[in-house]
């Protein structure tokens, strides 16, 4: 679970777990972080044993390559929603952050994705 958020207060949803595909043995784990001062403003986690899509996101031009701290390659996309996307495959297991925010500012949307990656242990 991510030690930062880029918001001050937040409601954190209970874990979800679906078996992607019906495939009981390939599961998808997924927590919500809503910011409680805006209603428009959350975090989607999004965790898999295996690699879901993420061999066909590196393939796709769309995405940006950029570098994490511990030194794991991601893939950083704004999206129509207004929302950003950061995926990563790291020993087995595939991440995803998926950001539904309320600014103009996509510079600070793609640090603060950044530093939520970071802060996962």
């Amino acid at each position: 679970m991510p030690t930062f958020l880029p918001f001050e207060t937040f409601e954190e949803s209970e874990l979800k777990e679906t078996e992607w595909l019906g495939d009981e043995d390939q599961t998808v784990y997924t927590v919500t972080y809503a910011n409680t001062n805006d209603q428009k403003e959350q975090i989607d986690y999004i965790v898999a044993r295996f690699n879901r899509f993420f061999n066909k996101l590196e393939e796709d031009p769309s995405y940006e390559k950029v570098e994490l701290a511990d030194g794991s390659n991601a893939l950083y996309k704004m999206t129509g929603f207004p929302s950003a996307e950061l995926h990563w495959f790291k020993d087995g297991t595939e991440y995803n952050l998926h950001y539904t925010f309320f600014t103009e500012n996509e510079d600070t949307i793609k640090t603060e994705l950044i530093k939520v990656a970071n802060s996962i242990q």
